[in-house]
């Protein structure tokens, strides 16, 4: 009884303290976040970054720039098809406009 009394106390301890949340970031904190990370060579984690921004600002200005980092954030990680497809479509779209 005692045990099941502490574990509940416990318990409810633990997930109110998980409650709080991280700020979530604009797009272009997210950006310049993505752009550190990718001249610090931290690509994995630009990746991240300009592949949700492309997925967010579909057919903006950022959006571009992000399709030419991650383009370039795929070469270096050795993913050559991905990064061919990007680079493809950043100049197919530069075409266009």
């Amino acid at each position: 009884m005692l045990f099941r009394l502490i574990f509940s106390i416990s318990l409810v301890f633990l997930l109110s303290c998980s409650v709080f949340k991280k700020k979530d970031l604009s797009i272009n904190e997210r950006f310049e976040r993505a752009e550190s990370y990718f001249l610090k060579n931290k690509f994995q984690k630009a990746k991240n970054d300009f592949q949700f921004i492309l997925q967010e600002e579909q057919g903006s200005e950022l959006a571009l720039k992000s399709t030419l980092y991650l383009a370039k954030t795929l070469f270096e990680l050795e993913e050559y098809d991905e990064a061919s497809y990007y680079f493809n479509y950043y100049s197919f779209t530069i075409f266009c406009f």
